[in-house]
């Protein structure tokens, strides 16, 4: 529902247009008429008004906003109260939020998978450290602008690790998104830890990689299926960060992101390993140094299409092995070709020679 003003804050802020609508509250685009910048401005609903546990709540999400500094969070600058109308003004956000992302362009690489992941975790981390945990960390939640930079947003429902508001929620109050939230979470939001935004975490992981709904995702060791469309090298990272038990998570953010850039660490250096096979000694003697003849962009190869679908196969080669094959003046793309499809094969354990696996395809 539109505001009964294009105006807010005796006329600093007008009312362009909507953004977005939630349960409770509509987020429009605005003007800060003193400052000539565009804001977002989030304003409750007229059906809530009058409930005060709402309000407070509503209140209380930029309360808390507003003491976290951090590049990886959505900045609050003003709330307030205009006429009944209940709004909370924030940093503006041009771009589109991950469950949008996801939506349009489907499964994430595992390198930006793990680039969201970290820079998400980077704002989670300063969150914990001024006591707040999110409680509902999902795709829809996380924003990504158009210069690539990740901000968590949404602490409609966090709470303070002390118990600051637990005359907002009711013992036993189920609070946040289903499919994202952590067992305990499911049995009583107030009860909750960090770990509760672990396993938020890892759920939204499997789905950047997946498209699917994170359902129950604490139970696989019963269901192996469930990771049938996760990459091997994010299996592992997933299943610990969304345990059962949160004891068996990970211990805390930092943790979390210390595994995070130990995969992204691993990513690297097989792709090293692929792009550059000489400098992987054999089993029983160093391998013999090549030194390949340069060739003109002309005169090189392009992969076959059997080719392209083996090399994006592999987990660890996406885009950017496409862009140093098509750009690295150094190596033949033939030579490329066989390194990939050589460390495939040896990785995968497929005792097939580079002929008879490009026949099969």
């Amino acid at each position: 529902m539109a505001p009964s003003s294009d105006t807010l804050a005796d006329g600093r802020y007008r009312i362009l247009e909507p953004l977005g609508q939630g349960g409770m509250a509509t987020v429009y685009r605005a003007l800060d008429e003193r400052l000539q910048v565009q804001r977002a401005v989030k304003i409750l609903s007229e059906d809530f008004r009058d409930k005060p546990r709402v309000r407070a709540r509503f209140e209380a999400e930029a309360k808390t906003m507003a003491v976290l500094d951090h590049p990886n969070i959505v900045r609050v600058y003003d709330v307030g109260n205009e006429d009944g109308t209940i709004y909370i003004v924030m940093e503006l956000v041009e771009g589109q939020s991950l469950f949008q992302k996801i939506n349009a362009s489907g499964a994430l690489s595992v390198p930006e998978a793990l680039s969201i992941t970290h820079s998400t975790l980077e704002g989670l981390a300063a969150a914990h450290q001024q006591g707040i945990i999110h409680r509902d960390i999902k795709p829809h939640n996380i924003l990504i602008s158009d210069d690539g930079r990740v901000r968590l947003a949404d602490f409609g429902i966090a709470r303070g690790s002390r118990s600051s508001d637990d005359a907002l929620t009711k013992t036993g109050a189920v609070m946040g998104t289903w499919a994202f939230m952590a067992p305990e979470q499911r049995a009583d939001s107030k009860a909750v830890d960090y770990s509760a935004d672990i396993y938020g975490m890892g759920a939204t992981m499997f789905t950047m990689v997946t498209t699917r709904t994170p359902v129950d995702l604490f139970a696989v060791d019963h269901s192996p299926s469930m990771m049938r469309d996760v990459p091997a090298c994010l299996e592992a990272f997933i299943r610990k960060a969304t345990r059962f038990n949160p004891a068996e998570r990970y211990l805390d953010v930092s943790t979390m992101l210390q595994a995070v850039e130990e995969v992204q660490a691993d990513q690297n250096t097989q792709v090293a390993d692929a792009l550059n096979p000489q400098a992987r000694p054999a089993p029983d003697a160093p391998a013999p140094a090549r030194t390949p003849a340069p060739m003109s962009p002309a005169s090189r190869a392009r992969p076959s299409a059997a080719e392209e679908v083996i090399i994006l196969s592999a987990c660890s080669v996406d885009l950017t092995l496409r862009e140093v094959v098509r750009d690295n003046e150094r190596l033949s793309l033939t030579e490329i070709e066989t390194a990939l499809l050589e460390y495939l094969l040896e990785r995968d354990g497929i005792p097939a020679s580079r002929e008879e696996l490009l026949q099969d395809v």
